[in-house]
């Protein structure tokens, strides 16, 4: 894939990233809160805009819209220009975790309730084990170097519905490239936060 192509995806895709940070922002000022005085909170929130606006054309391009996982990157590259923001300003990365789970968690609560039940039923019905063997299938051809490499395990009606076993994770390949491993793992808990509020 060649940088010039990888660019150019998510810059096309900039007004719409940047629209999404809006949303994201206002999680960040109503988490942040507990943490920062309102000044500090705009700066914060006005370095965190710039950074991640930096950090668009270096996502890794892993098949756009064909890949289902590729959104969760843009959404990635937010938490590490808010690890950078506050890493500069003497923050611990520990407390910059617990701030960042925090507003994953908000932001996965705004999920309507009603749609709960409805979306863990979707979650493992058998639409969904196919879509998830056929991605799994797909990651195994390494088609993109920077992206998930994962198997579909099948459940076995007991102890659990059904399974990813992931090999290789386009988050801690992209963090790694940044310079940001120290935050991966912080990154990493956040599924348990998405998780439970599918119903997962």
């Amino acid at each position: 894939m060649s940088d010039k192509k990888h660019s150019n995806y998510y810059i096309s895709m900039k007004p719409k990233l940047l629209k999404d940070f809006d949303k994201m922002s206002k999680l960040v000022r109503e988490v942040g809160k507990a943490y920062f005085d309102d000044a500090t909170l705009d700066s914060v929130i006005d370095d965190i805009n710039e950074g991640f606006e930096n950090l668009i054309p270096q996502i890794p391009y892993i098949g756009g819209r064909k890949n289902r996982l590729a959104s969760i990157l843009p959404r990635s590259a937010m938490s590490l220009a808010l690890y950078r923001v506050l890493k500069a300003r003497g923050v611990p990365v520990k407390e910059i975790g617990k701030l960042n789970y925090e507003i994953v968690e908000h932001y996965s609560k705004h999920v309507p309730r009603l749609l709960k039940p409805f979306m863990s039923r979707l979650r493992f019905s058998r639409i969904i084990k196919r879509v998830l063997k056929k991605m799994a299938e797909r990651s195994q051809k390494r088609e993109y170097p920077e992206d998930w490499v994962f198997l579909y395990v099948e459940g076995d009606g007991e102890h659990f519905n059904l399974g990813i076993d992931y090999t290789e994770c386009a988050i801690c390949k992209f963090f790694h490239q940044q310079g940001a491993d120290e935050f991966t793992k912080y990154m990493c808990l956040t599924d348990f936060a998405t998780s439970r509020e599918k119903g997962m």
